[in-house]
This record gives C-alpha cells, sequence and structure tokens, in this order.
C-alpha cells in the first residue's frame, strides 16, 4: 500500500511495506504529518482484512426484539458482498448515488460497505424523513437506487418518481440466493466515498462531499478524541443520518480494532444505564440531550447501574452544561468531555485523554488541525478576542465542496482557510471558548452573548421542558433584544403570571439584557437530526405568526385584544411539493418555504403602514393609541368634590422664661452676713445627707444556727460607740422676690474607700473514706449533697447504755476500733476514726455475729 505525504516527511519512510493487519490499524497522524495512502477502500482493507479471524467481534446489535446478537467481521464482510452484488444487479456503477433510508440495524452497515467496496456514492439520510424532503433530496442527488425500509415515504417514493426502491426485508430473502463474492473497486483516496447532509442550522441543508481519503482519516477523531484502544467497547448513539455515525460508529473504531454497540430501540433512560453495564461499555458518546435525561433519573438511579468498564465520555453537537458534568462526576467519577464537530470536516476541536477538564471551554484542537479567529476583515485576532472560528490548511478529514454549489463552496474557502460559520474565542493557553452560530448569536446591550446560557437557564425552572432562543431586532433602542420559545412541562398551562414568573427566576442569575423580553409558548421546537435546535426556523416566527404571544403577555388597560390569525390557505399545505417557477434551484439545496405569516399578508388588506406589494412583514407591529378607560364613579365624584373649608389654628403659648441661676462659691457665701431670725424662720432647712448603715454579714448556715443554743460570753461586751451627731444647720439667707435665688455649691463628693464584703462560708462536708462511708449506719448522720438536708436518727443513748453496751461487745476492751486495723494496715484518715462507744453497732449486725 502506497501512502500519500500530507507534509514534509523522508521518502524511505514512506516506501516501507507494511502487512495486511498493519496497513489497516495504522495511524493517520504519525510524527505530526497525515500519512493517507493513494489507494485505499475501506471494506477491502480494513473489513475484509480483520474478517480473516472468523472469531474477532465487530459490534454486538440489540434490535426490538430484545435478542442481543453478536456480529464478527466475517459476517458484515459476507453481507456486504451480498449488497454489493444486489446493487450491481440493479445497475449501480462506480460514481453513482444511492440514496440509504435504513435505521440503526446491521443492513444499514453492510449497504455502506457494499456502496464503498462497488465505489459508489452512499448518501446516508434519516427514515423519518418526510416525503417532500425526500422527493428533493432524490432529484437533487441524482440516485439511482434506494435502500429503504418500509417507510410511507419511501412507498410515495417509488409511485411517484423513476428510481429503484429496494426493500430490506425483500433484499434478505434474495440475499440468500446470490453469492457474495464480488469484485472490490480500487479507489483512489480522491475519489468520492460519500455524501453527508448538514443539519440545517447554518444554512441549507447542504450535500457534503467526502472522499475515501477522510474515511481513511476518520481514525483520527478516534484515535485521539474518543481515545479508543484494541479491545475497547464503543458506543456512539447518534443516529444513521447523522455524521457522527459515520466517522464515530462505521469508520473510526474499527479501523483501531474496537468494537461498537448498535441499538434500534427508542430511547429509555434506565434501559440505557443498564445496557451500558451490561455491554461493558468503555467509551461512551451521546448528545446532551441524552447525558441530561440520564441525570435527571437521580444519583440513586445512576449509583444502582454503575459501570465498571466506562473510562471515557464524550459529547458533541449542542451546548453541554456545567451541572449534568457535576452530577455524573459524583455518581460515576467520570467527567464529560466536550468538542466540537461539522459536516465538513469531522471533530476537529475537543478535550483529549491528557487534557484537562476546563469550564467553558470545548477544548483545544486535535492533532492535525490548527484554527485561527479573524474578524470580518480576515485578519487573525489575538486571543481573548471573539471573532470567526476558522479552520487552516486541508486536512484529509476536510469536505473536498458542496454537492453541485459551486458558489457556496467558493464562499466558505478564504485562501487557505476554512470558515466555519461560528464565533468563537481563543484562551491564552490555546483552548478555544464557543459561542455559537454568528447568526444565532444575540447583540444586546452593547454586548454578544451565546443563546445557550439563557436556554440552559429556561430549562432551569420547573415549568420549563425545553427552551429556545433567538434575537430579535431592536427598533427603539438599537440591537436585539432576547425572544424565548418556551416548552412547558404536561399538565402546565401558560398565563401571564407564568410568564412573570420565569423572567424573575432568570434575573437572579443572568443580567438584564440577557433577560427575555417576550416569552412565547410552543408546544414543541424545530429540531435538527443530531439534536440541535433550528433557530433559523424560530426567527422566520414573526410577532403576527406568534399568536399565543401577545395573548400571553400582560396588556396595559385600553390595548386592544390580541390579533386573530386568518385560516391558511387551502394550497398552503401543498407549497413543499410545489416546484418555484423562477429558475432551477441548486442542487441538494432544500428551497426556504412560505412560512405562515406570509400567508397573512395576503389576508390582510393593504393600508397605509403596510404596501399591497409588500412581501415580507415588518419587524414591528403598527399598536394603535392607547383610549383611557372611563374612571369609576367613586372616583369622579371623589375628584369633582369641593374642598375643605381652612380651620385656622392657634399657635402655643410660648412658655415663661425663668431667671438662670447664680453660682455662688462656698467662701462668699460663708461670707454674707447671718439672716435674722425671720428669715431664717421664712428660709427652708438645706438637706443633710444621713450617714449610710453599714450593711449586716450574710449568716452562713440561718438554718443551722436557729438548731444552736445560745452561748453566753464569758466576758462582757464592750459598749458600743456613741452614734454620730448630724451635722449644724447653715442657715441660708431667705430668696427675695427681687433678687434671684441664690444657689448653694454642693461640696465635692469624697472618693469612698472599697471595703469588701464579708462573704459567708458554706459547710462543706469532710470528704469521708470508702470504708467508712460503707460502714455508716441509721444513726450516723448522712453527707447528703443538699445543703440543710439531714437524715431521721435515733436520739443518743444514755452514758450508762454505751457503757454496758460497749461491754457486751468487746468485754475485754480487745476488739479492734475498725476493720482496716484487723487486716493489719493503718487506717489512712485517722481523723475520720470514732470513738467504737460513741457509735455502736446496729442489733440486727449483732445478732448475726
Amino acid at each position: 500500500m502506497k501512502l500519500v505525504s500530507f507534509g514534509r516527511r523522508s521518502r524511505a519512510a514512506a516506501r516501507e511495506p507494511l502487512g495486511p493487519l498493519e496497513a489497516a490499524l495504522q495511524p493517520a497522524w504519525v510524527d505530526g504529518r497525515w500519512h493517507v495512502p493513494e489507494r485505499f477502500n475501506f471494506t477491502r482493507d480494513v473489513v475484509e482484512v480483520l474478517a480473516q479471524e472468523p472469531r474477532r467481534r465487530a459490534l454486538m446489535f440489540l434490535g426490538t426484539d430484545g435478542v442481543i446478537e453478536p456480529w464478527t467481521f466475517q459476517r458484515l464482510a459476507e453481507g456486504a458482498g451480498f449488497w454489493a452484488a444486489l446493487l450491481r444487479e440493479n445497475g449501480v456503477r462506480p460514481g453513482d448515488r444511492v440514496l440509504l433510508l435504513v435505521g440503526k440495524t446491521p443492513s444499514w452497515i453492510e449497504a455502506m460497505l457494499a456502496g464503498m467496496k462497488l465505489g459508489a456514492v452512499t448518501v446516508p439520510c434519516s427514515p423519518d424523513l418526510p416525503r417532500a424532503a425526500l422527493v428533493k433530496r432524490v432529484a437533487s442527488s441524482g440516485a439511482k437506487v434506494v435502500v429503504a425500509e418500509r417507510v410511507p415515504a419511501a412507498e410515495a417514493l417509488e409511485s411517484t418518481q423513476r428510481v429503484t426502491v429496494l426493500y430490506v426485508d425483500e433484499a434478505h430473502d434474495r440475499l440468500q440466493r446470490m453469492s457474495g463474492e464480488e469484485a472490490t473497486q480500487d479507489t483512489a483516496a480522491k475519489d468520492l466515498a460519500f455524501l453527508l447532509t448538514t443539519s440545517g442550522a447554518g444554512g441549507g441543508p447542504y450535500g457534503v462531499e467526502h472522499s475515501h481519503a477522510a474515511a481513511f482519516a476518520a481514525r483520527a477523531h478516534a484515535a485521539h478524541w474518543l481515545d479508543a484502544r484494541p479491545g475497547d467497547v464503543v458506543w456512539c448513539t447518534a443516529d444513521t443520518s447523522s455524521p457522527l455515525a459515520v466517522w464515530l460508529l462505521l469508520l473510526g473504531p474499527w479501523a483501531l480494532g474496537a468494537e461498537v454497540v448498535l441499538h434500534q430501540c427508542p430511547f429509555d433512560a434506565e434501559e440505557r444505564l443498564d445496557l451500558i453495564r451490561r455491554f461493558e461499555v468503555s467509551v461512551l458518546c451521546q448528545s446532551p440531550a441524552e447525558y441530561r435525561a440520564l441525570a435527571d433519573t437521580g444519583e440513586r438511579m445512576l449509583s444502582r447501574y454503575l459501570p465498571g468498564h466506562l473510562r471515557r465520555m464524550v459529547s458533541v453537537g449542542d451546548y453541554l452544561s456545567s451541572d449534568v458534568v457535576s452530577v455524573f462526576e459524583q455518581a460515576w467519577g467520570l467527567p464529560i468531555e466536550d468538542g466540537w464537530a461539522q459536516t465538513e470536516c469531522g471533530v476537529a476541536i475537543g478535550h483529549g485523554a491528557d487534557d484537562g477538564l476546563e469550564s467553558g471551554s470545548i477544548g483545544h484542537p486535535l492533532p492535525g488541525y490548527e484554527i485561527a479567529i479573524l474578524d470580518e476583515n480576515g485578519a487573525e485576532l489575538p486571543a481573548r478576542v471573539e471573532g470567526q472560528l476558522a479552520l487552516r490548511g486541508r486536512p484529509p478529514t476536510l469536505f473536498t465542496g458542496y454537492w453541485n454549489a459551486p458558489e457556496e463552496t467558493k464562499a466558505a474557502f478564504r485562501g487557505d482557510l476554512y470558515l466555519t460559520g461560528d464565533l468563537a474565542c481563543r484562551q491564552e493557553d490555546g483552548s478555544v471558548r464557543l459561542l455559537g452560530r454568528a447568526a444565532d448569536v444575540v447583540t444586546s446591550g452593547g454586548r454578544e452573548f451565546s443563546p445557550f446560557e439563557v436556554e440552559q437557564a429556561l430549562v432551569g425552572h420547573r415549568a420549563v421542558v425545553n427552551a429556545g432562543v433567538v434575537g430579535v431586532r431592536d427598533l427603539q433602542r438599537g440591537g436585539q433584544y432576547v425572544r424565548a420559545f418556551v416548552v412547558l412541562a404536561p399538565g402546565v398551562e401558560g398565563s401571564d403570571r407564568l410568564v412573570a414568573e420565569i423572567r424573575q427566576h432568570l434575573r437572579h442569575s443572568l443580567p438584564e439584557e440577557k433577560v427575555p423580553r417576550e416569552v412565547e409558548f410552543v408546544e414543541a421546537l424545530p429540531m435538527a437530526t443530531n439534536g440541535t435546535i433550528l433557530r433559523s426556523e424560530l426567527r422566520k416566527r414573526t410577532a403576527v405568526a406568534a399568536e399565543g404571544l401577545w395573548s400571553k403577555a400582560p396588556r396595559l388597560p385600553g390595548t386592544p385584544a390580541p390579533l386573530t390569525t386568518a385560516e391558511p390557505h387551502a394550497s398552503q399545505g401543498a407549497v413543499v411539493d410545489q416546484v418555484e417557477d423562477d429558475g432551477p434551484l441548486p442542487d441538494y439545496v432544500v428551497p426556504r418555504s412560505k412560512t405562515y405569516a406570509a400567508s397573512l399578508v395576503d389576508d390582510v388588506e393593504p393600508t397605509s403602514e403596510l404596501a399591497p406589494d409588500a412581501e415580507e412583514l415588518p419587524d414591528y407591529v403598527v399598536v394603535p393609541e392607547l383610549v383611557p378607560e372611563p374612571l369609576p364613579e367613586h372616583v369622579v365624584s371623589f375628584l369633582n368634590a369641593p374642598p375643605l373649608p381652612d380651620i385656622p389654628i392657634d399657635p402655643e403659648p410660648e412658655p415663661e422664661k425663668r431667671p438662670a441661676p447664680r453660682t455662688v462659691p462656698i467662701s462668699q457665701a460663708q461670707a454674707r452676713p447671718p439672716a435674722t431670725q425671720e428669715e431664717s424662720r421664712r428660709a427652708p432647712a438645706p438637706e443633710v445627707p444621713t450617714p449610710a448603715e453599714p450593711e449586716p454579714a450574710l449568716e452562713p448556715n440561718t438554718k443551722a444556727k436557729a438548731r444552736t443554743k445560745p452561748i453566753r460570753d464569758p466576758e462582757p461586751r464592750a459598749a458600743a460607740p456613741p452614734a454620730p451627731k448630724p451635722a449644724a444647720k447653715v442657715p441660708v439667707p431667705p430668696v427675695m422676690p427681687s433678687e434671684p435665688a441664690p444657689v448653694v455649691a454642693e461640696k465635692p463628693r469624697e472618693k469612698r474607700k472599697f471595703v469588701p464584703r464579708p462573704v459567708a462560708k458554706k459547710s462543706v462536708p469532710k470528704r469521708q473514706h470508702p470504708r467508712q462511708r460503707l460502714r455508716r449506719g441509721r444513726n450516723r448522720p448522712s453527707l447528703s449533697p443538699c445543703p440543710g438536708r439531714t437524715s431521721r436518727r435515733r436520739p443518743p443513748p444514755t452514758r450508762f447504755l454505751r457503757l454496758v453496751q460497749s461491754l457486751l461487745q468487746d468485754p475485754f476492751q480487745t476488739r479492734p476500733r475498725n476493720r482496716l486495723q484487723n487486716r493489719g494496715c493503718p487506717s489512712p484518715h485517722p481523723h475520720l476514726q470514732r470513738p467504737l462507744h460513741r457509735y455502736p453497732r446496729p442489733a440486727r449486725i449483732l445478732s448475726r455475729r
């Protein structure tokens, strides 16, 4: 196999011979260069080489019948040979287009491999494609044969178009009678291999041409982003019409020796968790919506189906919320690695296996890709400046052009740069932060922001299931304002109160320019096949076409009722099937259909604001002037009532001014002549402070004092000192009415010495020995912890009785006083020993002895 050098490399390295298996699994990016063979056919050089090992498993298939069926490479190679023979029998030759309307079954893989084996160009499409879109896609692509399942669109196509339709169920009976040995076309790397369809988010949809070189280089996506290895089980849940199914399900993992999973049943969260663990999946690739659905099952459900072999989770196609990532980090201990991909180039930016997870970033450019951020004039911008994202160079995974659209192909390239149409910003460390499609970015308040942030904040409300946000031209303030399309949860009805609640909920987490000014409740959002919201369709909905927009918004008094929309024309439903007379349309481009808002213009009579020959509605609606409503009767009567009479209010009299007191020093007061007897009698006597009596000391124990007998003092007490005589009154002259009252200056207070108050000592019982505590009887006082409480005791016996008892107990007085002395050890507390005759033993103890 001869290799083509994409870059500088030695000739000797290009001529090194490789074995069949080594050539089938060789990497596409080595030593900083792309290595692509000149002649390559994926069916011959990869699948049939791996099929030489009969037991080598290629995929695990789970159908609608619930049966898990393993498929080997040998079985897939034989099936691809049968389909190739069937297609050749129906007139398919190299370069012819074969359109596939098959779901996630092994028949789709066999038909794709058969098309590449013959050198034909396969066009994978969704089985749910509408009939009108299918007719135009077959006509624009020039498909010769359609391989389809039993769907209504395919049956209608067979009756109206001159095209051969091969049904999968009928083909299986014919394949058993045909020979699987079909010659493989020796295709070159630059030959066309398949046509992929864009999602239509940026216009279109368009047919994207990819060569056999892209089929070989697809293994770089699986190696550098999926981190797939030989023996791994890779599960990419994308639909068969999605480009991810071609890159990450058919081409990439098998070129690295990995196994894939194919699941035909619709999505179910609990079933998905069970299959991840049962199939021992090691690499999982899902859309952000599927990850969110799994996270909504709860941490308990995630812990129940904890996968033992899963080591990497990736996502691409839409905005990945940080709260979903944190749920899986807590439950499974694995982050979800984000990435960026397009139908034109595959996965070009993402978090590699060795890169750390950065919040708000989609990762670094993968090996083999170089990016640039450009301004409007095409000049490259520095770091931290937002601009248009572009790919530099021509990697083999880059598309060769749009199908039969040379003008669109020319506009997508500027020299060696491919303009992706997305706005992004490159950080200082080389990572990329994506804003979204250039047409989807909202400019409000002098700032550009992505609608993803507003949509995630809307979904955070309890009543919102899904939301789409677009920017609408603001004719009053300039720029744009935010309009939100909201899908409510089942059982929730839209109302003005709910609109206000949603707007208030967004104000807690978003600035004012990001809060939607208009909120419309819709049943469903237009979605692409890969799960992306078609915001271009949302922008086409004008204010008049959105019937619920004005009815849901709060109206002021006097505002006219919402506009009523007319019924659509009878011919409007067939607009899609009609062919416009403006000339031939570009091939593979779905024309823009006539919207419902445009049909309303034909029904409205022409006015001065809207010309009769107007083709589109304006971005605003002319609202008549508000007519004020009549005021209520009670308000009118209140306004027409005569004013109340003014009642004069007398001011309060001013208080009389008293003469200010005059201060006289003590020396002058004593120097005054003594007053007469009459003056002394009239003058009031000055107040003389009486000496404070000393406070009595606290008694330590009042109850104990009451029990004790009074003790006579042996010596008579000394006589108490006589009480001090009161100070002499100082005569004060009487106050005459003509003279101001004299003021006697107060003497400065003497500083009192601090005398500590005597504190009564509490009677604390003495500590007893534990042995002595046990010997305490009824006649002994108990040391109660509560002061003032004593146990009942009998009156002490007389002296004679105590002597008799002591003689009866020990006639010779040889008995030890306590038990410790009987053991030969003295008591450790001699002060606790008491004479035995004072406290005799009880009678019950004496009787036992």
